[in-house]
């Protein structure tokens, strides 16, 4: 027993579990420092335009056609299979490509920003987020070049730098916004120095790169071909990555479009919660990506599949329970008692849902580490299509609390989905146990959420 355990603290897996989880911590963490000063310091209304500028700058990122996971699995399989050259070719195809992309997007979305802010009645907020977009927009534009930075590491089996990177971007950005909402309180002047940042970061993360990867160039290795190669693979990445962020976007938009700003902002936090929870629980699974693009599926990686799931469902589960049970200090402690009140449902609520959401998570890493992207993006619009149309459905009731029943619902169901078409892929027959704990995941997540409710 005790060998198998420090076997177990020194394997390669648990520390890479550690890199990711600690990647997906530093975003939790800085979300906890920010949120309560930049709700108390800018209030609701700006606090909801702020959710709604992250919202639409997120949307830019369909335009990195799956690039993050694309880097990863073919710098992986490149080096699974010794082609340093191809490396070379695929990096400098990929970083050119992206600059020219940006550049083109700039040109374009530009012109047309007040068609796209006409959402807005013409009032403060309407010149607010108008004049914000023109500095948002770069800024989530560099972010797609870090997006593919933190490929790059993976891809190299690097975490620990993924991990470290993140942290000290993550730290200079959200501390540079945090200041400035203290000294400043304008949202204009967070995104200005952001941006600023952002460049900064960016030829310094460049260098880097270059530095600790001599296989990689930026420029002059460009080819045609290997941009075909990219594209034969990523299209269907990016047509996933469009689909994953409508569905994780749209219903702000409902939200704010059916009641307003203020409400937006207590539901952006319950929302918030959510995501970096679903991201951390997520995250200590993610080196199963490149793992199986690396050496494919064995007997080993199957073992995985039919333990993980039981795994993450029991770390959700106590999750969730140990949350909610300790959530009026926390939270309060957190928001103070005056907004935590406002937002309270909407965190708890979104909470109960970890539970179901976790088992997708180990058929997805599985399907995406096979390469079969076409699947996922079949299956991502399957959960678009429900999602969203259940939440707008469910919207004309005015009672928001039941709109978040859809999240549960809808993942629930495509859980059994994901798992089933997994286990067919795999060819694993008579494998009853993941689907056991998918209805026991629904039972723990409809008992404490209808006791919410």
């Amino acid at each position: 027993m005790k060998f198998k355990l420090i076997n177990l603290l020194k394997s390669k897996s648990l520390r890479n579990s550690f890199f990711t989880i600690s990647e997906a911590s530093s975003t939790l963490l800085f979300v906890i420092i920010s949120y309560p000063i930049f709700l108390n310091l800018l209030g609701a209304e700006k606090y909801g335009i702020y959710i709604l500028i992250q919202s639409f700058s997120v949307l830019v990122s369909m335009f990195n056609l799956g690039g993050n996971f694309t880097v990863t699995k073919f710098i992986s399989g490149y080096r699974g299979e010794n082609k340093t050259e191809k490396i070379k070719e695929f990096t400098s195809t990929i970083f050119l490509f992206q600059l020219t992309v940006s550049i083109i997007l700039i040109i374009i979305i530009f012109p047309f920003l007040n068609s796209i802010t006409s959402y807005f009645t013409e009032n403060v907020n309407y010149e607010i987020f108008k004049n914000v977009v023109y500095f948002a927009i770069p800024v989530f534009l560099i972010d797609l070049f870090e997006q593919n930075f933190n490929g790059l590491h993976k891809g190299y089996e690097r975490f620990d730098r993924a991990l470290k990177m993140t942290l000290f971007s993550k730290l200079i950005k959200y501390s540079v916004q945090i200041v400035v909402v203290i000294y400043l309180k304008d949202l204009i002047e967070v995104y200005k120095f952001t941006l600023l940042f952002s460049l900064f970061y960016f030829v310094f993360h460049s260098f880097m790169c270059k530095k600790w990867y001599n296989d990689i160039s930026f420029f002059v290795h460009s080819k045609w071909s290997c941009l075909k190669d990219f594209f034969k693979f990523s299209m269907w990445v990016w047509a996933m990555s469009i689909v994953t962020l409508l569905t994780s976007q749209a219903d702000k938009w409902i939200v704010v479009g059916l009641f307003d700003l203020k409400t937006l902002a207590y539901y952006g936090i319950g929302v918030s919660i959510f995501n970096q929870l679903h991201m951390l629980v997520s995250s200590s699974v993610s080196w199963l990506f490149p793992k199986i693009s690396f050496n494919g599926i064995s007997d080993k990686m199957l073992l995985v599949y039919k333990k993980s799931s039981f795994v993450l469902l029991f770390i959700s589960a106590v999750l969730t329970v140990l949350l909610l049970i300790t959530s009026d200090f926390i939270f309060e402690l957190w928001l103070g008692e005056e907004e935590y009140r406002k937002a309270e449902k909407y965190i708890k609520l979104f909470i109960c849902i970890l539970p179901v959401i976790s088992t997708t998570i180990i058929p997805y890493y599985f399907l995406l580490g096979l390469g079969k992207i076409k699947e996922l993006f079949l299956l991502g619009c399957l959960t678009s299509c429900i999602l969203i149309s259940s939440i707008y459905i469910l919207s004309s009731n005015t009672n928001l609390y039941l709109v978040i029943s859809s999240f549960l619902i809808v993942y629930l169901i495509m859980s059994f989905i994901y798992h089933y078409r997994t286990q067919k892929l795999l060819r694993l027959t008579n494998n009853y146990k993941n689907y056991a704990i998918i209805f026991i995941s629904g039972v723990i997540s409809f008992s404490l959420f209808y006791n919410i409710l």
